[in-house]
């Protein structure tokens, strides 16, 4: 590995080849991605765990070939692959995968979320090895992809011709908020799927998306290689700056507990974005009531239009806005929240939540004009001069004009016009006017 200038209040750290030495498969988790069924360029919703997550993406210049058909079950391979080799390294915690509920998909990390991306740029772009980290996270983050969440780490899975084939991969992130890890699948002689160098590559880099290591640490490399570990004798530690081709099962993570994970200036161990397994997680129902509408929360984890239920790390924040359908309104919540502003709610228990939707209404005015009477299908309007009533939105009303002794109806104006009958779609608020002359 070595460093370079930071980005994201953390350095871009690359994991470098030392030696070619064959990918050698080993302890592989074969895994079938269902990403396959819905191919997307963006992050898909909802998210089949809440909480900050972790997603992955598939990415290739716009001039190369595509090959997520071929790609994705390697990579969900790699994925599980690696999250058995973490669970092996601390039982206590999981990395906190943004999966997608994929109909008639099994529900392990099959259900990796994982975006197919064809980027703007060219080959030749993205090949030099200056400045390419920062060149695929700017890409990335802008529009139309938008993979820019602060509560996400993206684990990005590059499949483009690069300059300097020793470069296996680079990462960046702070111990909060948004991190970014590339690894560089045609580099390195890295072979995406056989639970070799690739994974432990991947998986490097999304550590140091995590902050590790931190500045300072106990056994921290010196530069140009600092932002790892060098502990000596050397362990097998998998953030050591250099890779000798090894599988991910070779390696260990902070075998010492005492440069990022568990101790450290700063301890991985802790990060949000990962499955606390040693304690209890609570639920968090969001009901609907009434009418259509979705209720989303800040943090992935909500996001539907019915009845929903989502497990949260106990003492999770969390911040839930309701959103009308087209002819609907939102009335206010219920239960754990009250009221119509943004619902706030700690998750330390389990908690439910009401949120209430009704039709939307829209206003149809009448003005009459000399001496009659205009009324209403449905009811509502019963009028001689002038009146107004609140209809559900969307809803079609229609008008009848009756004259006085004396008079005949000459005709409507505003929303309807002649003197046939007047039928007005409330699409919004409506202003009709009935005009009666004398005989």
């Amino acid at each position: 590995m070595r460093s370079g200038p930071g980005l994201l209040a953390a350095a871009v750290s690359a994991a470098v080849l030392v030696a070619a030495l064959p990918s050698t498969a080993r302890a592989a988790v074969p895994t079938t991605s269902c990403a396959l069924s819905q191919r997307t360029q963006t992050d898909r919703r909802p998210d089949v765990l809440a909480g900050p997550s972790i997603q992955v993406i598939y990415a290739h210049p716009s001039d190369a070939a595509d090959n997520f058909g071929s790609m994705a079950s390697k990579i969900a391979t790699d994925v599980a692959t690696g999250n058995a080799w973490f669970l092996r390294e601390d039982p206590t915690r999981a990395p906190r995968w943004d999966r997608y509920p994929f109909p008639g998909c099994a529900t392990d990390l099959s259900q990796l979320d994982i975006a197919d991306v064809s980027l703007p740029g060219t080959t030749a772009g993205y090949a030099p090895v200056r400045n390419r980290w920062t060149r695929l996270r700017t890409a990335l983050t802008a529009a139309p992809y938008r993979f820019n969440s602060a509560y996400k780490k993206y684990l990005v899975y590059y499949d483009g011709r690069v300059d300097d084939d020793d470069l296996c991969g680079q990462g960046a992130g702070a111990p909060a908020g948004q991190g970014f890890a590339i690894m560089y699948a045609q580099a390195c002689g890295q072979v995406v799927g056989d639970g070799g160098m690739a994974t432990a590559v991947a998986f490097h880099e999304l550590l140091h998306s995590f902050g590790a290591v931190g500045g300072g640490a106990l056994h921290e490399c010196q530069q140009p290689n600092d932002g790892h570990t060098c502990d000596n004798p050397r362990t097998a530690d998998i953030m050591y700056p250099f890779t000798a081709g090894e599988p991910i099962d070779q390696l260990f993570l902070d075998p010492g507990r005492d440069d990022y994970w568990g101790a450290g200036p700063i301890d991985g161990r802790e990060s949000a974005f990962l499955v606390r397994l040693d304690q209890p997680q609570q639920q968090l129902t969001v009901s609907h009531s009434g009418t259509d509408g979705i209720v989303e929360s800040d943090v992935p984890g909500v996001y539907c239009s019915r009845t929903c239920v989502s497990s949260w790390g106990a003492g999770s924040e969390v911040e839930l806005v309701a959103t009308a359908s087209p002819g609907s309104r939102f009335v206010g919540w219920s239960g754990a929240c009250s009221g119509r502003s943004p619902c706030f709610v700690t998750v330390d228990r389990a908690t439910n939540v009401t949120a209430a939707f009704s039709v939307a209404t829209r206003t149809l005015s009448v003005a009459v004009r000399g001496k009659g009477n205009v009324s209403s299908t449905p009811e509502g309007l019963a009028c001689s001069a002038a009146c107004g009533h609140a209809f559900p939105g969307g809803a079609t009303v229609r008008l009848r004009a009756k004259a006085a002794r004396g008079y005949r109806f000459a005709g409507w104006s505003g929303a309807c016009r002649g003197t046939a009958a007047c039928a007005v779609t409330l699409s919004g608020n409506k202003r009709v006017t009935a005009t009666f002359a004398r005989r």
